[in-house]
């Protein structure tokens, strides 16, 4: 029973370790765990007792860590979340899907998943959703941090890390302001010397550089007159007629205002390529297994 009930203060030493590195300060830690100051900090001294190492250096009101304090916060990262992962597959063994399903998405896949949460809530009610929003970048970051379950994210995307399964591919069409009189199909060279406003990625590249070298592959230079990783900042740039912008296909109708035209290209060679990803050494949820099926199931095999 002892060794037990050392097991359990260990694990509940990491935790209170982990608080304070990103908190980056005791008093802020003590407010997170609901917890008092010195009795906080009596556990990190016990720790490094434990350990026979000092895991922080103090600068100024901040904790920053040792070489062996960053080691340390590495693994317990992992062991805290696979110790929590065990909890859940334990739980899921004898009840029905519940609790949170995290992920995160593209924007310009919002007209993809919109749907498929429709259908998994009206089957599974008793589980909430915690969704995350950003670009391949950011998304990919979550993952790995292990902060949401998933993601669905736009390609290219290159990182052994992480297993990828793709989706359909969806065209790129033309999002104009309604005053240019686009007609409904037309050639890529119709955005010669009118100005365009794209996507692009925080880090990494992307959409931005497909349309682009499309647009070289056709014998011009675009007119960028603006760039945001928002597709709704975009289209409302397009609302204020400041330029048009080209987008995938479920995104402008999902996201077209309505004073704009959506216009497909005739001879384009592009196409917006998405994926879903995820950590192959972190436990899936029964719930993002299922929600994945139920994108399968709608979208076709991926």
């Amino acid at each position: 029973m002892e060794t037990e009930a050392s097991i359990a203060v260990d694990f509940r030493r990491l935790r209170y370790f982990v608080t304070v590195v990103e908190a980056g300060q005791i008093t802020k830690a003590a407010e997170l765990l609901h917890m008092a100051q010195p009795p906080l900090s009596q556990q990190l001294k016990q720790l490094e007792a434990e350990l026979g190492v000092a895991l922080f250096h103090r600068v100024k009101k901040r904790l920053e860590l040792t070489p062996a304090g960053e080691t340390l916060y590495r693994h317990a990262k992992r062991l805290l979340a696979e110790i929590d992962e065990i909890a859940i597959s334990v739980r899921e063994t004898e009840a029905g899907l519940r609790g949170t399903l995290s992920f995160g998405f593209a924007k310009t896949l919002f007209a993809w998943v919109a749907p498929v949460l429709r259908q998994f809530h009206a089957l599974h009610p008793n589980v909430r959703f915690l969704l995350r929003e950003g670009d391949t970048y950011v998304l990919t970051e979550m993952v790995k941090r292990r902060e949401i379950e998933f993601a669905l994210i736009r390609l290219p995307f290159e990182d052994g890390a992480l297993d990828v399964r793709a989706l359909p591919d969806e065209p790129y069409v033309l999002v104009a302001p309604a005053s240019w009189k686009v007609p409904k199909r037309l050639s890529f060279r119709f955005l010669e010397d009118r100005p365009l406003v794209l996507l692009h990625r925080l880090s990494g590249r992307g959409q931005f550089e497909l349309v682009v070298g499309e647009c070289r592959r056709h014998g011009f230079e675009p007119k960028i007159v603006a760039e945001s990783p928002d597709v709704h900042v975009l289209l409302a740039l397009v609302e204020e007629e400041i330029g048009a912008t080209v987008i995938p296909f479920g995104a402008a109708v999902r996201f077209k205002p309505n004073n704009a035209t959506v216009a497909t290209f005739d001879d384009a060679h592009i196409a917006a390529k998405a994926a879903i990803v995820w950590d192959p050494e972190r436990y899936r949820s029964k719930a993002a297994v299922r929600f994945i099926e139920l994108l399968e199931e709608r979208f076709g095999a991926l």
